[in-house]
């Protein structure tokens, strides 16, 4: 009886360690890493990224430089980018598609914005 007892006690420990362990990796992965790569001769203000969750910006690209970010995915989500030269011109992106862990580097262009893919895993 002591050892069945045993036994059930320290299958509840890993059960409740795994839980903990997997919890953990899944927050730790639950976004999409974006940067943002300015290929034009025009410095850009403001990046406008809107995903599922929200909005998030990203300011003060100069020409030849980039910009990091992640926002909060669970699984596939959709984002679009709207970007806003120092001048006052503007570009806009289609919807794209994005899954958790996925990193993506969208490069601004002087009228488009292409998105190059990398996966995490």
């Amino acid at each position: 009886m002591k050892r069945w007892l045993l036994l059930a006690v320290f299958l509840c420990v890993g059960l409740a360690v795994g839980f903990i362990v997997g919890a953990r990796w899944a927050s730790s992965t639950a976004g999409v890493m974006l940067t943002i790569s300015n290929s034009t001769s025009r410095p850009i203000s403001t990046v406008r990224i809107t995903h599922e969750g929200g909005v998030q910006l990203v300011e003060d690209i100069p020409p030849s430089a980039s910009r990091t970010t992640t926002f909060l995915a669970h699984g596939e989500t959709s984002y679009s980018l709207s970007v806003s030269f120092a001048d006052g011109s503007t570009i806009k992106s289609e919807s794209r598609y994005a899954e958790s862990g996925y990193h993506i580097t969208e490069r601004v262009a002087d009228h488009t914005i292409e998105p190059e893919f990398h996966s995490l895993y």
